[in-house]
């Protein structure tokens, strides 16, 4: 296989030996009873929109208000370590193929700026909601339950395989045959668009972040194809 004009390449790649990392920390910071309080109520990502009011004292979770910096530190918080484990492997699964193929720079900026983006649709829709409800304990489960995790970002990676490497052949869990990327990704997307709509009570999974992500992941490659950057190295 080709990765058009990569020097080599590297199973454990600079920014994804990076990311786990850093994820990892957050991880244990967030299960240590000392610190778990200030993880959970200054980085994950809460509703934008909630009226101010005084902050209950900090050892209470899961109640936080809005800052700007959630808007990326949330992609760095995990509520289980099942939830870390999947993102991670799959982040280095297919982002390092593409830290490879980019460039640590590029993909960087590409996983960073997918992560905003799966944030920033995120809260668009938990304001649409928050507008449309009529109860105010809805509302206030809206304002109260933070997002987190790399999932939205870990989608523009999976999008941005899909649509470089479309035919490459990958093993699904519980899928006992090999599914090109191509077909795996657009089965992916369609069940989280589908989840997304549907509502189901039992259902906590930030749906629009994942969208969001692949979105972003879309417009960014749409812009690098214009520009002959679709494969190249740019830094």
């Amino acid at each position: 296989m080709s990765y058009y004009g990569a020097p080599s390449f590297r199973l454990l790649t600079p920014v994804i030996k990076n990311l786990l990392i850093i994820n990892g920390l957050v991880y244990l910071f967030s299960i240590a009873p000392d610190t778990a309080p200030f993880v959970y109520r200054f980085l994950p990502l809460y509703y934008f929109q909630w009226p101010a009011y005084v902050e209950p004292p900090l050892g209470s979770l899961g109640m936080g208000l809005f800052y700007p910096w959630q808007l990326l530190t949330y992609m760095f918080v995990h509520g289980s370590f099942s939830h870390l484990f999947f993102n991670m492997f799959s982040m280095w699964m297919f982002g390092s193929v593409l830290e490879n193929l980019w460039g640590s720079r590029r993909f960087l900026n590409y996983y960073i700026i997918c992560g905003l983006g799966a944030a920033l649709v995120h809260q668009l829709y938990h304001m649409a909601v928050f507008h449309a409800a009529a109860d105010v304990l809805i509302q206030l489960n809206v304002a109260q339950t933070p997002a987190v995790g790399a999932s939205g970002a870990v989608y523009g990676l999976l999008l941005a395989y899909g649509l470089l490497f479309p035919n490459t052949e990958l093993f699904i869990m519980l899928i006992p045959f090999p599914i090109k990327a191509k077909y795996a990704v657009a089965g992916l997307l369609f069940i989280d668009l589908f989840l997304a709509f549907a509502g189901f009570s039992w259902d906590n999974v930030a749906h629009f972040a994942h969208l969001g992500g692949a979105l972003t992941g879309f417009l960014i490659l749409l812009y690098w194809r214009r520009q002959g950057l679709w494969y190249r190295r740019r830094w």
